[in-house]
């Protein structure tokens, strides 16, 4: 219930970020509803609305449990036991009730023209995440997406559907599979720059398609899902902070992408909406994010969703006012600065990695309950990239951690949960940071060398840039 109240809060924000920055654009009164003529969503699982549904794969949707409290009682190729956010947004947004999967079959011109969903579970921002089972990547995703253009321009004619197109608001929500079912995630030490690398493209691609209100959805704090939780976080079962560590490093060069993209294209709205921090706030003050499991109407339940809005918009204003002084800072910098900006990640060129047009050799076993067990699943992918591909990935950039081997094997205190930092970009009092960061672990009892791996997660921008430079293995207290 509480992943519920957490997806839900994260569409809507979605649709406040993404609209106000529309309605100040149109000088149009403060209604989303009449914004936006259709919502178009990529990603996985989290977003797919049963897509998986229309091609072979073992990525599907249709258990039993999965339509439990849908309309009808009926699985739809829903990861969910209900509506998913997908859903949630274009129906809060008035738009309508369900946003279907572009696949479906039966789809009539009036469900193309207001939205489609063209997410595929299991995939990734890596063309590779999921290739096994297999699923639609972000491409594959982006090319249903200009054959939809051509059909709503034979629907609506050329100038209706160039509008919709532009006026539309577009939803990513991807990166998840990456971290956690990618081999590449674990083995190379750039993979968090190949995932960046191939997000950015994915979105200038679809800029160019004509995509102009752009919401990004940061990687989820993979450390604390239970799947991984229950198989690496030990006998307390406690958030996995390798892990973790690596999504923020990641959700952090992608926040830093978006806005650069959106430097680089002013006529677009993009903008990147972290959800890490607010499923870690949801995991260390639950009680701030109870649905109403003991509210006695949908009154009360409302309330209590609407109290959680207004904190979450007044966080939203404060990020906005931390941008805008970033932004004024950023416009005083001298020119010599740029030259510290980090490289450009080259794009892979998939012509160095030859895929085998071979049978899959391996299968997995599904239980009666529709699961995967994690071991088989692991060697599954492992026996199957190793069937069907010639060439290892090769690393773009080269990322060591700077602290020792002694500090990386240092486990987190029982029951640990991963904190939230003040974020420092370099421009702040360090010693006031440094005695902040210090306050806060201390607070949450962890002390010494606990907090050299902490450390990296309040940096961000320049900061954080200094950080990713330091020599391996030069920091050992």
């Amino acid at each position: 219930m509480k992943m519920k109240l957490f997806f839900y809060i994260f569409v809507l924000l979605s649709a406040f970020i993404i609209g106000r920055g529309a309605m100040a654009d149109h000088e149009q009164p403060h209604n989303v509803n009449g914004i936006f003529p259709a919502v178009f969503v990529f990603g996985d699982s989290l977003v797919d609305t049963g897509n998986n549904n229309w091609f072979p794969t073992l990525a599907k949707g249709n258990m039993p449990q999965h339509g439990k409290n849908f309309e009808g009682g009926k699985a739809t190729g829903r990861f969910c036991d209900g509506k998913i956010p997908s859903d949630i947004l274009v129906e809060e947004l008035g738009i309508k009730e369900l946003l279907p999967p572009y696949l479906d079959p039966t789809l009539e011109a009036k469900d193309l023209i207001t939205g489609v969903s063209f997410a595929s579970a299991a995939s990734g921002y890596d063309p590779q995440t999921g290739a096994f089972l297999p699923v639609l990547p972000l491409q594959k995703q982006l090319e249903l997406f200009k054959e939809y253009i051509g059909k709503i321009k034979g629907i609506a004619g050329e100038t209706r559907a160039l509008e919709i197109v532009k006026e539309s608001l577009y939803v990513v929500a991807t990166g998840n599979n990456d971290i956690q079912l990618n081999p590449s995630s674990s083995l190379n030490p750039s993979y968090i720059d190949i995932m960046l690398n191939f997000a950015s493209t994915f979105l200038q691609d679809l800029n160019k398609l004509g995509a102009r209100k752009i919401g990004v959805a940061g990687v989820l704090a993979m450390g604390c899902l239970p799947v991984i939780r229950n198989t690496l976080g030990g006998i307390e079962r406690n958030c996995v902070d390798s892990v973790n560590e690596k999504v923020y490093m990641f959700n952090n060069k992608l926040s830093t992408e978006i806005n650069s993209l959106s430097n680089k294209f002013p006529d677009a709205k993009m903008v990147y909406i972290d959800v890490y921090n607010i499923m870690l706030d949801l995991l260390n003050n639950p009680t701030k994010y109870v649905m109403v499991a003991n509210a006695s109407s949908m009154e009360e339940q409302f309330a209590n969703l609407a109290k959680a809005i207004e904190g979450l918009t007044k966080y939203v204003q404060n990020q906005d006012a931390r941008i805008d002084k970033i932004v004024d800072r950023v416009e005083g910098l001298i020119d010599g600065e740029s030259s510290h900006a980090p490289e450009k990640v080259p794009e892979a060129n998939e012509s160095e990695h030859p895929i085998k047009q071979t049978p899959l050799t391996k299968e997995v076993q599904i239980s009666s309950e529709g699961m995967i067990p994690i071991e088989q699943l692991k060697e599954f992918i492992e026996g199957t990239l190793k069937d069907k591909y010639d060439v290892v990935t090769k690393s773009f950039l080269t990322y060591a951690k700077p602290y020792t081997t002694r500090i990386d094997s240092l486990k987190m205190p029982a029951g640990y949960q991963p904190l939230k930092f003040q974020q420092f970009e370099g421009k702040e009092n360090p010693k006031q940071h440094v005695a902040h960061f210090v306050e806060t672990c201390n607070n949450a009892r962890t002390y010494g060398d606990y907090l050299v791996k902490q450390f990296v997660r309040s940096l961000k921008g320049n900061a954080f840039d200094w950080y990713t430079d330091l020599e391996p293995n030069s920091i050992d207290s």
